[in-house]
C-alpha cells in the first residue's frame, strides 16, 4: 500500500471538493480552467477548437518582400480565438465566496464560550502553529466544514519538551486526509491509523520554490497497517499513539517515534475529523455544493447570454449575384485587392444591378434566457448568501424571523455544533496529555443567528409569567437577556450592582 493511496470514500467526495474550491476561489481561477466548467460551442469546435481544422486570415511574406493576406488552417487560431472571447465576456458571480462570508459573519455575529483548565490557558491566545487564537481556529473550522464539509485537528508538539510544554493544533483539509482505518465498535469510531499529506512548496537556497512531498502516518502501535509499515516493529509499544514521517510515497520501511510531552504519551491518537454535521470519519457533502452547482449552471447561462449579445450585434454583409468582394478569399488563396472596410468609415462598390445586405441571428429567446438567469440568481441567494436578508417585504415580528431562520438554518445549526464538538474533542485529548482534567473543557458555539433583540414588552411578559407561577428562575431569565445583549454582566455581577444601588427613583427616602 503507497502513501499516496486513497481511501474509497476520499476518491467519491473529491470531485465535489473541486468544484467547491473552485468557485470558491473566484472567477479567475474559474475561468483558467476553461472547458472544465464551461464547454465550447459547436461552432468554435469546428473552427478549430480542439484540434479541428480551422481557417484564419494570416500574413505571408512573398519573394519580392511584400506581405500578402492568406487563409490558414491552423488548428487552433480561429476556433480558440473564438472562445477566449466567449470566455472573457462570460460573467461568473462569485456566490460561493459571498455566500461562506455571510454564513460565517451569521454563526459568529457572537463568540463562542470557551472554558479550559488552568493548564491549557495559553492555548485561549496561541493554539495553532501560526498563534492563532481559539476563536479564529473555530471560524476557519466553521468555514471549512461549509465548503468542504470535512476537516482534521492533530495534536501537535513543539520542540520545548519540558514539565510546562503544551500542544498546539495543526488543521489539516480534507484533501489532505488521504486514508484511514476505524474500529467501528466505538462511536465516532476509534482510529486506527491516518495517512496524512503534508506536501508544499518548499524554499530553495536560490529563493525559488519548489515541491516538496511528504506524509505523515498516524497510528495506534498493535495497529495491522503500522505494524506492516514499520521497519521495526520491535521498537514499536506494545500500544499506544505513535507517528512517522516520509518524505517519499513509501509502502514499508517507516521509523515510528511515541510523542511525547513530559514524558506523558497518548493511548489514543490525538486526530479528530470533523464533518458538517458530525464526527464521524465518512465525509460529509459540502453544504455549499448546491450554490457552487447553481454558480457554474449561471456562469454558463451567462456565458451563452452575452454570447449571444454579441453575435446579435456583429451583422455578415452577404452579396448576392455579385462575384466574390474585394478583400475576401477562399481558403488557401491570397486575398486580392484592399480588403474590406466596414462602418461609417468603409466604402462598397456596387453596380446597378448588385445587391448587398446584412443578416444576424434573431433576438428570440433573449428574455427567456435573461429570466432564466435571474430565477437561477435568486435560487442561488437562497440556497446561501441571503438566508436572512432576503426579506419580501413588510415589517416582520421577532416570532416570524426567529421561526423562519430556524427553519432555514437547520444545517447551519449542525455545523457550528460539530465545529465546537470537534474542538471541544481534541482540547480534552490536549488536557488529558498534559495531566489536567478533561472534564473542564467545554466548547459552546454561537447558535443566535437572527439576533432578535429583546424588548420591553418581552420583559414584562416574561416577569408576568414568572409572578404567575411559570417555574423558571431568575438566573436563567437574567441568562436570557444576556444571551440577547440587555446586559453584559453575569448573574452574580449584575445582583452585586443592584445591590449597591441607592434608593430607586420615586420611592420615599
Amino acid at each position: 500500500m503507497p502513501l499516496s493511496s486513497k481511501h474509497p470514500r476520499y476518491a467519491e467526495a473529491q470531485p465535489d471538493w473541486t468544484i467547491v474550491r473552485d468557485t470558491h476561489a473566484g472567477e479567475r481561477w474559474v475561468k483558467e480552467q476553461g472547458t472544465t466548467y464551461l464547454p465550447a460551442t459547436s461552432g468554435m469546435i469546428a473552427a478549430g477548437m480542439g484540434g479541428m481544422p480551422g481557417a484564419a486570415l494570416v500574413g505571408r511574406k512573398r519573394e519580392d518582400g511584400q506581405v500578402e493576406a492568406v487563409v490558414s488552417h491552423d488548428p487552433r487560431n480561429a476556433g480558440q480565438a473564438q472562445y477566449d472571447a466567449y470566455v472573457t465576456r462570460a460573467v461568473f458571480h462569485e456566490l460561493v465566496q459571498a455566500s461562506a462570508e455571510a454564513l460565517i459573519g451569521i454563526m459568529h455575529r457572537k463568540p463562542p464560550t470557551i472554558t479550559l483548565p488552568a493548564k491549557l490557558e495559553p492555548l485561549r491566545t496561541d493554539a495553532t502553529q501560526d498563534r492563532e487564537d481559539l476563536p479564529t481556529l473555530l471560524r476557519r473550522i466553521n468555514e471549512e466544514q461549509l465548503l468542504t464539509g470535512r476537516l482534521g485537528l492533530l495534536l501537535d508538539v513543539r520542540g520545548e519538551l519540558g514539565p510546562g510544554a503544551l500542544p498546539y493544533l495543526s488543521t489539516y483539509a480534507a484533501e489532505s486526509i488521504l486514508n484511514w482505518g476505524v474500529d467501528r465498535k466505538d462511536s465516532p469510531g476509534r482510529l486506527l491509523f491516518a495517512v496524512l499529506n503534508e506536501s508544499s512548496q518548499a524554499l530553495q537556497d536560490d529563493l525559488s520554490y519548489a515541491d516538496a512531498t511528504r506524509y505523515l502516518v498516524l497510528g495506534e502501535a498493535s495497529a495491522s497497517v503500522v505494524q506492516k509499515l514499520a521497519d521495526d516493529t520491535a521498537s514499536l509499544p506494545a500500544t499506544g499513539y505513535v507517528a512517522a514521517a516520509a518524505l517519499e510515497d513509501l509502502s514499508g520501511g517507516l521509523t515510528f517515534a511515541v510523542p511525547q510531552i513530559a514524558g506523558q504519551v497518548l493511548s489514543e491518537i490525538p486526530f479528530v475529523t470533523i464533518g458538517a454535521k458530525d464526527l464521524q470519519w465518512d465525509p460529509d457533502k459540502p453544504p455549499l455544493l448546491r450554490v457552487a452547482n447553481m454558480a457554474l449552471a449561471i456562469y454558463r447561462g451567462e456565458a451563452d447570454y452575452r454570447h449571444s449579445l454579441f453575435m446579435q450585434a456583429q451583422q455578415t454583409l452577404v452579396t448576392i449575384g455579385l462575384p466574390a468582394p474585394s478583400g475576401y478569399a477562399q481558403p488557401g488563396e491570397a486575398v486580392k485587392g484592399e480588403p474590406l472596410l466596414m462602418g461609417a468609415g468603409g466604402r462598397i462598390d456596387l453596380p446597378l444591378t448588385g445587391d448587398a445586405k446584412f443578416i444576424g441571428p434573431s433576438a428570440d429567446g433573449f428574455d427567456a434566457m435573461r429570466k432564466a438567469i435571474e430565477d437561477d440568481k435568486r435560487a442561488a441567494a437562497e440556497m446561501g448568501a441571503q438566508i436572512i436578508g432576503d426579506r419580501t417585504g413588510g415589517a416582520e415580528s421577532g416570532d416570524a424571523l426567529e421561526i423562519r431562520v430556524a427553519a432555514r438554518t437547520a444545517s447551519l445549526t449542525s455545523v457550528a455544533q460539530a465545529g465546537a464538538q470537534g474542538l471541544e474533542r481534541i482540547l480534552k485529548l490536549a488536557a488529558q496529555w498534559v495531566g489536567a482534567d478533561p472534564d473542564e473543557v467545554k466548547v459552546t458555539p454561537n447558535l443566535d443567528f437572527a439576533g432578535a433583540a429583546l424588548t420591553g414588552s418581552d420583559i414584562l411578559q416574561i416577569t408576568q409569567a414568572k409572578a404567575m407561577g411559570f417555574p423558571l428562575s431568575w438566573d436563567s431569565l437574567h441568562e436570557f437577556a444576556r444571551r440577547k445583549d440587555f446586559t453584559t454582566r453575569t448573574y452574580e455581577e449584575e445582583r452585586d450592582a443592584i445591590e449597591g444601588e441607592g434608593p430607586a427613583l420615586g420611592s420615599a427616602a
